[in-house]
């Protein structure tokens, strides 16, 4: 079961990281500065889509790339992608249904899709209970954090929501701090799928990979 996990718990741990403890406070601060100055050391690059790996979803015309799952069968790097006359693949980006829309806000937050200049308005819960907000462009907000570290990778689970709401949770591990980042997002169909669209998120960084899995029952 998935749910976004905002409490003083994990803002107090101060998770282990390789080469000794390091004050989760200074980790969150160094993210915090990054967006509050809205540059990015990163820049993602769509994936690269190897027709052979495509897996036909039940209506033949949508395809998955697979990726990896992580903890939770939800919580996956997959991107959707269709076929061309021509047999190029293309990223979903419709709205047509709720189905589609919750592809392309997949890919969007997966950065396969470029964001454009789409807007969001982000809550970074930090340690110590500090709850800056910034706003800044969608996409430099992905890239600042995922290159918070040097092999993080990014896994999406779009969740329920109501018919006029779309509603997605990414978890950003990274590999080498053995810390997570959870994103909570918000927007609707309509501004999904505008170049100008607003989208609201709430940030917490630096979780300690045991804490996340004591509350989701992850083993490995």
């Amino acid at each position: 079961m998935l749910a976004t996990i905002f409490c003083p718990a994990a803002m107090a741990a101060t998770p282990e990281y390789a080469g000794g403890a390091t004050d989760k406070a200074v980790a969150d601060s160094l993210i915090a500065m990054r967006l509050d100055a809205g540059t990015s050391v990163r820049h993602t690059t769509p994936p690269v889509v190897d027709i052979k790996r495509l897996v036909a979803m039940s209506d033949s015309v949508t395809y998955v790339l697979p990726g990896k799952r992580y903890g939770v069968q939800a919580l996956r790097s997959d991107v959707y992608v269709t076929l061309g006359s021509d047999r190029k693949p293309h990223f979903v980006c419709d709205a047509t249904t709720k189905t589609r829309a919750g592809m392309t806000l997949s890919n969007l937050l997966l950065q396969a899709l470029p964001a454009g200049k789409r807007w969001v308005t982000l809550h970074h819960y930090m340690y110590g209970g500090k709850v800056p907000c910034f706003s800044l462009p969608l996409g430099t907000a992905l890239d600042i954090i995922a290159g918070s570290g040097k092999q993080v990778t990014a896994y999406c689970a779009v969740t329920k929501s109501p018919a006029d709401k779309l509603h997605a949770i990414v978890i950003y591990h990274d590999k080498v701090l053995n810390v997570l980042h959870m994103l909570d997002v918000t927007t609707t169909p309509a501004d999904l799928m505008s170049d100008t669209g607003d989208f609201t998120a709430l940030l917490n960084t630096n979780i300690p990979m045991s804490y996340l899995k004591s509350i989701w029952g992850i083993s490995k």
